[in-house]
């Protein structure tokens, strides 16, 4: 190194500004394209059904859930994507009674949904993907439509169909 400069013709505290401002650069387009401008490798499409059990919600919140409404995401509708079955179930509750014995039963005012979706999901290896969400047996998912906001955890995950 001679005089700051790195192999005798780049200064190197010009090296590291160029190298930053790269980085920056590099992260303002990913994010501002929404991943869209720079994709490392191409996903494959999937049909899949994913079942969804709500948190516990009033049995009001579920009124608006019906078959056949469409999903949103980033308030957007996603194509091929619908709600295909719900069922609200009653929600059980476990707590330990005065006499030290563990009892089961169902909550007095508080109810859950069993959802079933049908998506088109991208399949970049090894994760599925509806919308922005990532799919995966156990994850968390937000069930976005036009009328309902609703979180629950994703019981059962199946591919129904590749369609490249």
């Amino acid at each position: 190194m001679k005089k700051g400069k790195l192999f005798g013709k780049i200064h190197l505290l010009d090296l590291i500004i160029l190298l930053a401002l790269i980085g920056v650069v590099m992260t303002g387009i990913g994010r501002f394209s929404g991943g869209e401008i720079i994709d490392f490798g191409s996903g494959t499409r999937s049909r899949v059904r994913i079942e969804v059990i709500t948190a516990l919600y009033d049995e009001a919140y579920f009124y608006n859930l019906e078959k056949g409404m469409a999903l949103a995401d980033n308030k957007k509708y996603l194509t091929n994507s619908e709600i295909t079955h719900v069922e609200i179930i009653d929600a059980e509750v476990t707590k330990v009674d005065n006499n030290g014995q563990v009892v089961t039963g169902v909550h007095p005012s508080k109810k859950r949904a069993l959802v079933t979706i049908e998506a088109d999901a991208e399949y970049k290896s090894p994760i599925y993907t509806i919308g922005q969400q990532e799919i995966r047996e156990g994850y968390s998912h937000f069930i976005l439509t036009e009328k309902t906001n609703l979180s629950g955890t994703i019981s059962k995950m199946e591919v129904i169909d590749d369609q490249e």
